[in-house]
């Protein structure tokens, strides 16, 4: 029996050294989770045996265990290396459309030739379908796919909108001849010039100016026109004709107004002059009257008196004539004032035109630097451009156009709108709708697992969100070799969810969680199970040497 027994120690003595050395052998391992050799004592006894006297039959193994404490974690360059902090497991499968799924801590994950994410074993990481918002659509693992990396940004976007702010220095002053003499290609013709990129329905950028040329302050105060080039080729602003037209018609109409007030100013001021020269002359005969009335000696006659108050009368007629033609020219330049106004507010909606054809646009601002109207009018459709038919040669949508809103509130200031305040010409925002194709510059991994790929043309895209698995009782998983274990009856059911959420840990991109493995508690664990292994050798010994002395009794 004692031979047994010490057998039985040298078993165990020898699964305690193999689990040590695996641990060791496994210290660089990422993922790995070390083992501990767990042994129970052997002890068999009969019904009548005395149980007093009973010595055990030795050790037996219980279980090898695996301890699934957290790795230490190690950060690197690589966004697709991942680490759990905390509980859970990454959920693989071997090949596209495969139900065997495999459970792993060791987050070395890389893109395949079909820009899969995949592990050194080929292992597809599996991941929950996304919202575009990022939202998880689903947090069942049935749902959950393998994880794919597109390198293009879908279909290129045309542009069909932009988004201007900016200052018009109130300073400028107007160029003569304005805008008959528009020239894109001469920065003399034009007071200033922004310029953006758009884009066409394949995804071709091209470059769109705008150029803004001040009205003469005259007949417009405060209104700007704006012109628009793609390519440098220039490109009229739509307008409606019959709304054209009529405002058009409205501008002849006030013009022809401002030249009957500006008559009526000259015929006004004509007649003051010459009511004004009438009451200097009978001023003076009033003067020269009472001098000769005031040196008359002794008592005047009433002849006199009748010939000094004619002379007054006549003085008081003349004021009376020019207090007339005083109000009148008041009248006459508050009708002229009038009339410029109601012309100045008639040319505000009506379109420009260069000397060349191009139809452009009309801003119009208040005293206060505010941005109160636009022509052609947000309900009129807005500033649009025509058709981009001559604009593009290369097979792109010829009914394309784009939009050009400035935000305009009638209600008052808003931060959102141009503003002519006297300061530098400044571009505030510059935005557009259009998107090119995008190529895929980078992967962003979160710690709530949502990976987010971002893209040469400016935009991101959540892909999915790495599903997480954890499990009642992780030591009942079955190991399968590359840090990899199975569901089992003993470890239950694989429960699927969000990292960071309930009881599931958080993921860390651009880290790799280490083996949990103490070299120095294991360094001593070997040593002691080399002491035990040769204790339970030197009994096994010593009962060989008792053997061999009562064989060789005679």
């Amino acid at each position: 029996m004692s031979f047994n027994i010490a057998l039985s120690g040298l078993n165990a003595a020898q699964k305690d050294l193999d689990v040590s050395s695996n641990n060791i052998a496994n210290v660089n391992t990422v993922g790995f989770k070390e083992s501990r050799a767990e042994f129970v004592d052997v002890y068999a006894s009969s019904l009548l045996a005395a149980g007093k006297t009973k010595v055990g039959d030795g050790v037996l193994t219980a279980d090898v265990a695996q301890q699934f404490s957290q790795g230490s974690i190690q950060f690197t360059n690589n966004a697709l290396d991942l680490a759990i902090t905390g509980n859970g497991f990454f959920a693989t499968v071997p090949e596209l459309g495969s139900l065997e799924t495999s459970y792993t801590r060791a987050g070395q994950f890389k893109l395949n030739s079909d820009n899969f994410v995949v592990n050194s074993q080929g292992g597809h990481l599996l991941g929950f379908p996304v919202n575009p918002d990022g939202s998880s659509a689903s947090v069942s693992l049935s749902t959950a796919e393998p994880i794919r990396i597109p390198t293009e940004s879908g279909t290129p976007t045309k542009t069909s909108e932009v988004d201007v702010r900016m200052n018009l220095p109130a300073g400028a002053g107007y160029i003569t001849s304005a805008p008959a003499n528009f020239d894109p290609e001469d920065p003399l013709t034009f007071n200033s010039s922004t310029s953006v990129t758009i884009f066409d329905s394949l995804g071709k950028s091209h470059i769109m100016t705008y150029f803004f040329v001040k009205d003469d302050p005259a007949v417009a105060p405060n209104q700007w026109m704006m012109f628009a080039s793609v390519d440098g080729k220039p490109i009229d602003l739509a307008d409606d004709s019959a709304v054209q037209a009529t405002a058009e018609a409205a501008v002849v109409t006030a013009q022809a107004n401002v030249a009957t007030a500006q008559a009526s100013v000259v015929t006004s001021q004509t007649t003051l002059n010459t009511t004004q020269a009438t009451l200097n002359t009978e001023e003076a005969n009033v003067i020269t009257a009472q001098a000769t009335y005031d040196a008359i000696v002794g008592v005047p006659t009433a002849a006199q008196d009748a010939t000094l108050a004619a002379v007054i009368a006549t003085r008081d007629t003349a004021i009376s004539a020019r207090d007339a033609a005083l109000n009148a020219q008041t009248v006459s330049e508050t009708n002229l004032t009038n009339s410029l106004d109601i012309a100045s507010t008639a040319i505000s909606a009506t379109t420009p035109e260069s000397g060349t054809g191009t139809k452009g646009a009309r801003l119009t601002y208040n005293s206060s630097g505010d941005f109160i109207s636009q022509s052609p009018s947000p309900t009129n459709g807005g500033i649009r451009t025509v058709d981009f038919s001559s604009h593009l040669p290369n097979g792109a949508d010829p009914s394309q156009t784009v939009k050009i809103d400035f935000n305009l509130d009638t209600a008052g200031p808003n931060p959102n709108e141009p503003t002519q305040f006297a300061s530098n010409f400044e571009v505030t925002a510059l935005n557009q709708d259009g998107l090119a194709v995008g190529r895929l510059t980078g992967i962003e991994i979160g710690v709530d697992g949502l990976v987010r790929a971002t893209y040469s043309n400016g935009t991101s895209q959540p892909l999915s969100r790495i599903a997480m698995v954890n499990f009642a009782n992780e030591q009942g998983l079955s190991q399968t070799g590359g840090s990899n274990w199975k569901e089992s009856l003993v470890s239950g059911k694989a429960l699927a969810g969000e990292a960071g959420s309930g009881t599931f840990g958080t993921i860390n991109s651009s880290a790799l969680e280490q083996s949990n493995v103490n070299l120095t508690t294991e360094l001593i664990d070997l040593i002691s199970a080399q002491r035990n292994f040769q204790a339970n050798s030197r009994a096994l010994e010593v009962d060989n040497q008792l053997n061999q002395t009562i064989l060789q009794i005679r």
